[in-house]
């Protein structure tokens, strides 16, 4: 008898107790960022069927998740812009957690919509999550320098340092020197001129990088600006940035422009060093002269007036050389006094 008691109500609470509704949450992994693997967190419970699970990604500014797969299907189409997460519909049965591997193209805010469902067309829960997406956080910095000048034209090296927290791509080209950097590099109109050393060394980085590029051919002598680009090529400007530095592929012999000019004040000659063109920069030597003749030791800018001085016609010489060669220029006399 008791035990007919005992089953009477356990059925009766059986009966009345609601039944268990199945339920579908979403949500994007912690801080997604563009060109970073990241993925899709899932919470299910499929009322102890089991049922498909159904994910994808669009813009936020397109249209809303629809109740059923199908009818989502046919009123967003391929305008929605729509990218599947599972690539195959997943399996699901029970309650648990999940995530499903995926990478944010840009930055931006998207939408994330997920079905659980027997079919398509029978859904028993739909889940949407907004998603705001960051860029990368990237630096990037170039130096260059002309290596091997002649009459011939010039070499560049060009090092090129910075730091991307998403794979991305380094490209270095050339653009004349009072022109600016393109706002992104396109390898269809603007050709590599500079290739990466030694040849073979990845040009997609991750994280801290260093690299050194080297003209393909020789330069003609000008003033060149070195642009480098750090953007992805797989993603759509997932991580952009752009740095410039202008070099100077120009051989020029010391020449005069200004002859140097000597001042006396306070019992001192000073040699102002004139003026001279030069590329590459010219290092100076000076010289000073007592009636045409060198005085012995003197070779900086100023000379002490001494006694032996007093009342000579004292003049200084400036030479200035680089790798080409030095060219010399002596200031008019003055009578020390």
């Amino acid at each position: 008898m008791l035990r007919k008691v005992v089953l009477g109500a356990l059925l009766a609470l059986l009966l009345a107790a609601p039944a268990r509704a199945e339920s579908l949450s979403l949500a994007a992994g912690g801080d997604p960022t563009a060109g970073r693997p990241n993925g899709i967190d899932y919470e299910y419970d499929t009322g102890g069927a089991q049922l498909g699970l159904e994910v994808l990604v669009r813009p936020a500014s397109g249209p809303p998740c629809a109740p059923t797969v199908v009818m989502d299907q046919a009123a967003g189409g391929a305008a929605s812009a729509a990218v599947p997460v599972t690539a195959s519909p997943l399996q699901l049965t029970g309650t648990g957690l999940g995530r499903v591997p995926f990478t944010f193209s840009a930055a931006g805010a998207y939408r994330v919509c997920g079905w659980l469902y027997r079919t398509p067309d029978d859904v028993v829960a739909v889940a949407a999550q907004d998603v705001d997406v960051r860029a990368p956080s990237v630096t990037v910095a170039v130096s260059a320098e002309e290596v091997g000048a002649s009459a011939g034209g010039a070499d560049l090296h060009a090092r090129v340092t910075g730091t991307t927290e998403a794979a991305t791509d380094v490209f270095v080209t050339v653009v004349p020197g009072a022109s600016a950097c393109p706002a992104t590099y396109d390898e269809d109109t603007q050709p590599t001129a500079l290739d990466v050393a030694p040849a073979g060394t990845a040009t997609r980085v991750t994280g801290a990088f260093d690299l050194q590029f080297h003209t393909r051919e020789r330069l003609s002598l000008r003033r060149w600006r070195v642009c480098a680009f750090l953007q992805d090529g797989a993603f759509a400007a997932a991580a952009d940035a752009v740095a410039s530095s202008v070099v100077d592929v120009v051989l020029l012999k010391p020449a005069v422009l200004r002859r140097p000019r000597v001042q006396a004040a306070k019992g001192v000659l000073t040699c102002d060093g004139g003026r001279f063109r030069a590329m590459p920069a010219a290092t100076y030597a000076y010289a000073w002269l007592r009636g045409g003749a060198r005085v012995a030791g003197a070779t900086g800018r100023t000379l002490k007036i001494i006694n032996k001085l007093r009342g000579r016609a004292v003049a200084c010489r400036v030479t200035a050389r680089n790798r080409l060669g030095s060219t010399s220029a002596t200031s008019r006399t003055i009578t020390a006094r």
